[in-house]
């Protein structure tokens, strides 16, 4: 039997596998349940990857920030030095 749309979001990750595991045996899967699996796995690792990039995005953007405020520090020292 099938759970309730409130049932299904209130089962944990695990009581969820748990049920797929004990059905699996009795489903023929299609060519569509694997795609989907394989879908889902490229959309984990580009989301990885996002990340990646916005961790490195975030550390340029410190650097930039901190270079910046050197350059000023340079140009007031330059300005004061006359």
């Amino acid at each position: 039997m099938a759970m309730t749309l409130q049932q299904l979001r209130d089962a944990s990750d695990d009581d969820l596998i748990k049920a797929h595991d004990d059905i699996a045996p009795a489903l023929n899967p299609s060519v569509s349940y694997y795609l989907d699996e394989l879908g889902r796995r490229d959309t984990e690792r580009a989301i990885r990857a996002d990340q990646k990039l916005a961790k490195y995005i975030l550390y340029l953007t410190v650097a930039n920030g901190l270079l910046a405020v050197i350059s000023i520090c340079v140009a007031l020292a330059a300005f004061l030095a006359k």
